[in-house]
């Protein structure tokens, strides 16, 4: 199924310390940039060996950070084919070596995007 380009298909989410990340006006600048940066290194290294791939407009993948001392993140990916998922797995798998990942198949991408 084709959903088009009008969704972004990398998100991550950061665990917050209220202690360091908050400010009085929202985010630290601290915080914002690492999750900007989370954000830049995953795509950089998956977006387009993932779209080669599998396609365009069918996944997504949400990375939640899992708080602890070396990097680690759920990756909850969303796609219409389990073959796809397999692929998109051994993408990040081979693509991002200094974070530990624990895999998820969460459903197709109309899953992601009613999220």
């Amino acid at each position: 199924m084709d959903h088009g380009t009008d969704y972004i298909k990398i998100r991550t989410a950061l665990t917050l310390n209220p202690s360091f990340d908050l400010t009085s006006n929202g985010f630290s600048p601290k915080f914002k940039d690492r999750l900007i940066d989370y954000e830049e290194q995953f795509r950089n290294q998956i977006m387009m060996p993932i779209n080669e791939s599998v396609g365009l407009h069918n996944w997504a993948i949400l990375f939640t950070e899992v708080p602890q001392s070396t990097p680690k993140f759920f990756c909850d990916i969303y796609t219409d084919d389990q073959t796809h998922y397999t692929r998109i797995v051994a993408i990040v798998t081979n693509r991002i070596r200094d974070v530990e990942f624990h895999f998820f198949n969460k459903g197709t991408v109309n899953d992601y995007l009613k999220g």
